[in-house]
């Protein structure tokens, strides 16, 4: 077991084949009133304005090529670019796939770096923070009155960099790895599409599953919006996360077997060389998955800052969670990487049920970076400025870290791959 501690500053089968506009705009009305195609930011792909210089200070996600994808601290990529498609499974939610892509393919159909653009990515932590606020209700108003300022928005017209729609799948004379990766509480499956990217610029097929279980902000399900579902502390249910635990495995499962068995990657993929992964709740869901009890689907499991104790004293919630984890007898048999933040080492119980999560795998590599928080997994530093600030990241520079990251992750998965 090896441990460091950074002080850096510095259930379902393939059914569908989606492949959206990246220009299309919000489901929203607003959205869809003819007068809003007047205004050409609306209607039309990354405006002219938006490639200026200094909106690579306003929006670090157009300079995220240089500072993290590219960068010389993480082992060269082979790919200069990326391919993107969405597949969906039998529960309708759906899967957004990153592969290495062909060296002569070119970028033609850019990616948004929100796949529903920005008014209904904010749509769903709104509903979130007013869901905690028990005013739910005024959400259709808010989102309303911020439409029109977050579609004129220049993050609104960030893109992926070195993404492309629908590029042909590079050729290798061995099987790609692949990692299939959910995503956390409140989540969503875009929330690591530069860590996918960056992985799939380095030889590895990425399956980010957005899950439709409710634990996400908000899902596409079947072209209905399916919005977070917040717990009833009072009268809470004991078995509400582990049942979502269940409902994310098969999804994460769902989205190993459409993947293998899709015809685009089929030839390239083995199904020797799967690894699950996943970011807190979705750390919880990559360790249940992974559990000895389901045999041997998947060759080795990375888990950020993971969830695996629900506490709240004022309510009485004592909880280990997923169950999977917490048992000699159906804990992971396999590898597992844990990169934590130092905001979760420092909550007592989370810290020591960790800890036993840990001790109960075969072969743990673990990881404590100092000065992070729970958002330095995530991408939104990337592309929010002021991530720091509003308190999202720790006092660590998140550049930097994220880098780290990607280099445990990398070595790690680099390891287990050969």
């Amino acid at each position: 077991r090896s441990r460091s501690r950074s002080r850096s500053r510095t259930s379902g089968v393939a059914e569908d084949v989606t492949k959206p506009d990246p220009r299309s705009s919000s489901s929203g009305v607003l959205g869809r009133l003819p007068f809003m195609k007047l205004i050409p930011s609306l209607s039309s792909g990354l405006p002219s304005w938006s490639r200026l210089p200094f909106m690579k200070t306003l929006i670090p996600s157009l300079s995220s090529e240089s500072s993290i994808l590219r960068h010389p601290d993480l082992r060269p990529p082979i790919h200069p670019s990326v391919g993107i498609t969405d597949r969906t499974n039998k529960t309708k939610s759906n899967i957004r796939i990153y592969y290495p892509a062909a060296a002569a393919s070119t970028i033609q159909t850019p990616v948004p770096l929100f796949r529903r653009r920005l008014p209904e990515f904010v749509s769903g932590y709104l509903h979130v923070f007013l869901m905690a606020l028990k005013v739910g209700f005024l959400r259709p108003f808010i989102d309303a009155l911020l439409y029109l300022p977050l579609r004129l928005s220049p993050l609104n017209n960030a893109y992926l960099p070195c993404c492309s729609y629908g590029a042909p799948l590079a050729a290798s004379k061995k099987p790609f790895p692949l990692l299939v990766w959910s995503h956390g509480l409140t989540g969503t499956g875009d929330e690591h599409g530069i860590m996918a990217t960056a992985l799939a610029m380095r030889g590895y097929v990425v399956a980010c599953v957005h899950h439709s279980d409710g634990s996400s902000a908000l899902a596409d399900v079947a072209g209905e919006r399916v919005y977070f579902d917040p717990p009833d502390f009072k009268n809470y249910d004991k078995a509400f996360r582990q049942g979502q635990i269940k409902v994310r495995v098969g999804e994460l499962d769902g989205a190993r077997s459409l993947v293998l068995r899709d015809p685009f990657f089929a030839s390239s993929l083995s199904e020797d060389i799967v690894f699950a992964g996943g970011f807190s709740f979705g750390a919880a869901t990559a360790g249940a998955a992974s559990s000895k009890a389901r045999g041997s689907k998947y060759k080795a499991a990375v888990l950020f800052d993971g969830w695996y104790h629900i506490y709240f004293e004022k309510y009485g919630i004592d909880i280990d969670l997923p169950k999977e984890m917490h048992s000699k007898l159906t804990s992971p048999d396999v590898p597992c990487l844990f990169v934590g933040s130092e905001a979760f080492e420092k909550q007592e119980k989370l810290n020591l049920k960790t800890k036993r999560v840990q001790a109960l795998c075969p072969k743990p590599e673990v990881h404590v970076l100092g000065g992070t928080t729970h958002g330095n997994f995530m991408d939104a530093g990337t592309w929010l400025p002021g991530a720091r600030a509003l308190g999202l990241t720790g006092s660590a520079e998140y550049l930097e870290t994220y880098r780290e990251i990607l280099n445990l992750m990398l070595r790690f998965l680099d390891r287990q791959a050969t």
